[in-house]
């Protein structure tokens, strides 16, 4: 079991360390919007914050609608770790924490962001998280993410 876990978080922390410490994003572009997703480290502490900032801008020469699908707001930021039996797990979400908008109207250029921080204050029985921007966008939930690491203090 231990050979596993070291073997997995290896394979998890080959795109982290690649990329290297300190700022990550990773953007998503759509029939004329742009989706980013900023993270301010790529390695995260437990009980130490970490920013993280999701803008949507309006790329097309036309306004664009957001809009909540299935009870989820217009725009939303989540945390998720990997659960072998489930998938991906919900563990934070900026929704819970802030009043959401049900419906965004964007004008031509106009952007829309979400600024929150996220800390991990326990260890979550994984090594990486995956940092999350959903966005309602024709019936659809749209998502851009990045990676995040968990540093281990045992090395």
């Amino acid at each position: 079991m231990q050979k596993f876990r070291w073997a997995r978080f290896a394979i998890l922390m080959i795109p982290v360390l690649a990329a290297g410490c300190g700022p990550r994003s990773q953007n998503l572009e759509i029939d004329g919007v742009r989706a980013e997703i900023w993270v301010e480290d790529a390695l995260v502490r437990i009980d130490q914050p970490i920013q993280l900032r999701f803008t949507v801008t309006n790329q097309d020469a036309r306004p664009i609608q957001l809009a909540g699908v299935e009870n989820a707001p217009a725009v939303d930021m989540i945390v998720r770790k990997p659960d072998p039996s489930r998938g991906w797990v919900e563990v934070w979400r900026w929704s819970q924490e802030n009043a959401p908008a049900a419906e965004i109207e964007l004008a031509p250029g106009e952007s829309f962001t979400l600024e929150g921080t996220w800390a991990l204050s326990e260890r979550l029985g994984t090594d990486a998280v995956i940092v999350v921007g959903a966005i309602g966008y024709t019936g659809q939930i749209r998502e851009v993410s990045v990676g995040v690491a968990e540093t281990l203090s045992t090395f």
